[in-house]
């Protein structure tokens, strides 16, 4: 990739290097959240919700050093088929050379979310998770994330059912006041038809057939048992780009249930729809009332 443009402004996507850096300890630990929370990588303004200064100037300094000197992040090349790229947020991805100094260090963490392999939805992922994370640190709540879960309970994300094996996007465990809840989060592009004629590819029919007897028959209990008395629920949540698909999936959903379901709560984010267009900030996860398969509002607060 060329250094400048046609317009001979500096290309921000070109690595340069400048000189030599001293890795710090907060260095590394941004690194492994990165590699816990972002999968294919999050935006520098997400990054700074794991940065301890509170100055974002001087957070965006230390990320351009970690990128041009130090080699440890990266921008994929996959961002210049944003909407806009040199107006965007950049999105850092580890390194090979990260990873290799996470597992140097012993701070590389398994059972983290999977990456699909479809950039832009392992992009909407990170977006999601950081703000599960951080977001409930604004109300209070505590979050189990899904590394710490399946890693106190051994066992992987995915669930063997009778005829099916469901593997969520996002496992957490939530605590309020009042209860604990079990969430686990769907990604969806719009791009996952309802159903399909054949058996070969993913669609939303088995899936939710699968989400509802595991929910409805308490099976969360079992698979993922709380060590501790008190209430226990467990949601799936859905977050998709467009209200029209958000919709159809319910109205799918009362059908195989034979009723609405209240368990199953969605959220629209047209950001990561069509054009693709990286957000500034997290999203509101818990004190906005999410739309519901049932109408009825689903609140985190009791």
């Amino acid at each position: 990739m060329e250094k400048y443009d046609k317009a001979g402004k500096r290309n921000r996507f070109t690595v340069v290097k400048r000189g030599n850096v001293l890795i710090r300890d907060e260095d590394i630990a941004l690194l492994q959240y990165n590699r816990i929370i972002g999968g294919n990588g999050l935006s520098s303004r997400l990054l700074h919700a794991a940065w301890p200064t509170k100055y974002y100037n001087t957070h965006q300094h230390r990320l351009t050093q970690l990128r041009h000197d130090a080699r440890l992040l990266e921008a994929g090349d996959w961002q210049m088929r944003t909407y806009l790229p040199h107006r965007n947020f950049i999105w850092y991805a580890n390194s090979d050379k990260a990873n290799a100094l996470l597992k140097e260090k012993g701070m590389w963490v398994q059972r983290v979310p999977e990456a699909s392999g479809a950039h832009y939805h392992d992009a909407y992922q990170g977006q999601v998770y950081s703000s599960i994370i951080e977001k409930a640190k604004d109300v209070g709540f505590t979050v189990e994330r899904q590394d710490e879960l399946l890693g106190k309970l051994e066992r992987s994300s995915h669930i063997h059912l009778d005829d099916q094996v469901l593997k969520p996007d996002i496992t957490t465990r939530l605590t309020t006041p009042e209860r604990t809840i079990l969430c686990f989060d769907e990604i969806d592009r719009a791009t996952e038809p309802n159903r399909r004629m054949d058996s070969v590819g993913k669609s939303w029919e088995p899936k939710l057939k699968a989400y509802i007897h595991f929910i409805e028959d308490k099976k969360y209990k079992e698979v993922f048992p709380l060590d501790r008395e008190g209430q226990y629920a467990c949601v799936l949540r859905i977050w998709t780009t467009d209200m029209g698909n958000l919709m159809s999936i319910f109205r799918l959903a009362e059908q195989i249930a034979g009723r609405p379901v209240r368990f199953i709560m969605g959220r629209v984010q047209p950001e990561f729809g069509y054009l693709f267009r990286p957000p500034s900030a997290h999203y509101e996860v818990y004190k906005e009332v999410l739309h519901t398969a049932s109408g009825e509002p689903y609140l985190f607060f009791k």
